[in-house]
C-alpha cells in the first residue's frame, strides 16, 4: 500500500494484493474556523481478476458544523455484468452534539446484496453521554427489515424483522 503526501487536505492511496487485485482511494479533510469540518473519501476496486470477479465503487462524505449538527452520507455499488441487478448500499445519518451529549438517527437501504430483488432497510437511534473526557456511556436501538422474493424462501417461511438494543461504555486510557 502506498499513501501519497497530503496536499491541501487531499491524499490518495493505492494497494496491490495477492491474486493480482488492487484498489485506489482518495480522501479529503478540511476544517473551516468558525464553520465546521468536512471529511470525504472515495474508493474504486477495479477487480475482474483471479481473486475477485467484480468491480466496486464506494464513497462517503461527513460534515460536522461547529454548532453541533453533523451529517453523513455513504454509498457503494458492486458491478459484475452490464444489465444485471447489481448490489447497492446507501446510508445516511443526522446527528447533533450538545455539551456532553451526542444523538443520532441513521437509515440504511441495501438492494440485491445476497439475492436478486432483496431489499433491506435499517433504522437506528443512538445516544452517547460523555461525563469525563475519557469515559463514554452509550445506548442504541436498531430496526432491521429484509424483503425477499417468496420464490427464494422455503415454504411457509418469511424473514422476521429484527429489533436490537445495545448499551455500553468505553473508557480510554
Amino acid at each position: 500500500r502506498y499513501d501519497t503526501p497530503k496536499f491541501f487536505g487531499f491524499y490518495a492511496s493505492g494497494s496491490y494484493m495477492n491474486g493480482q487485485s488492487y484498489d485506489l482511494a482518495g480522501r479529503f479533510a478540511y476544517k473551516w474556523d468558525g464553520f465546521g469540518k468536512l471529511a470525504a473519501a472515495a474508493s474504486w476496486l477495479p477487480a475482474d481478476t483471479n481473486r475477485d470477479s467484480f468491480r466496486q465503487y464506494s464513497g462517503s462524505v461527513s460534515f460536522l458544523f461547529d454548532f453541533g449538527l453533523n451529517l453523513t452520507f455513504a454509498g457503494a455499488n458492486r458491478y459484475d455484468t452490464p444489465g444485471d441487478d447489481e448490489p447497492i448500499n446507501l446510508y445516511g445519518k443526522v446527528g447533533y452534539k450538545w455539551n456532553k451529549w451526542a444523538f443520532s438517527v441513521d437509515y440504511t437501504y441495501s438492494e440485491d446484496v445476497d439475492e436478486v430483488d432483496d431489499e433491506a432497510t435499517s433504522i437506528g437511534l443512538a445516544a452517547v453521554f460523555k461525563p469525563w473526557k475519557s469515559v463514554e456511556l452509550y445506548g442504541a436501538y436498531r430496526f432491521n427489515e429484509l424483503d425477499r422474493d417468496d420464490d427464494l424462501l422455503p415454504a411457509g417461511s418469511d424473514p422476521q424483522d429484527i429489533n436490537s438494543v445495545m448499551i455500553g461504555s468505553r473508557v480510554k486510557f
